[in-house]
């Protein structure tokens, strides 16, 4: 489909730009179907978007409480805004260098009601927020809250790129 829609020398980087996106999306798909599209560990959503991105497990550091379990719809969207937050570190942010290094932490909230996960990048080189918002960071920002019924934060900082989501948890009877 993505072949089919950019073609020509003139698109190939919107084309990979859609395919690692659907490959993303794919990947959180075959995630839940292991689970029969039932909750996921926040850690397996992390691990199989990092992995998916290429990210080297030495350059993301990634710890939280156990019991941090997100329904589908809040796996895939977690998912696709991780591979986001990914690719742009990737390309400007800490991943864009041999030393730069993400740290991921989630922790449970509100008596077990809620968490919040936290993207912290050092090491890259120095960002700004840019004057241009695309379409990933205002998924970040914008859909991935809708989606979660919570808040996100980011932050530009010259030291690197943060992100902080705070969501509700979904429980079985929610579903």
């Amino acid at each position: 489909m993505a072949r089919q829609t950019f073609t020509g020398k003139e698109h190939r980087a919107e084309r990979e730009r859609f395919e690692a996106r659907l490959s993303n999306l794919a990947s959180a798909h075959d995630m839940l179907s292991n689970t029969h599209w039932e909750y996921t560990d926040i850690e397996q959503v992390i691990s199989a978007t990092m992995a998916g991105a290429g990210i080297s497990s030495d350059r993301v550091t990634a710890q939280g409480d156990k019991g941090v379990i997100l329904g589908p719809e809040q796996a895939v969207s977690m998912s696709m805004a991780l591979h986001e937050l990914a690719t742009n570190a990737m390309k400007f942010g800490a991943l864009s260098n041999d030393v730069g290094t993400i740290s991921i932490v989630w922790a449970l909230k509100d008596e077990g009601k809620a968490f919040e996960l936290q993207w912290q990048e050092q090491g890259g080189p120095p960002i700004s927020e840019p004057d241009y918002q695309g379409f990933g960071m205002t998924m970040v920002r914008k859909a991935l809250a809708n989606e979660l019924q919570g808040d996100v934060v980011v932050t530009f900082s010259p030291a690197g790129l943060g992100c902080v989501v705070t969501a509700p948890l979904i429980s079985e009877t929610d579903s």
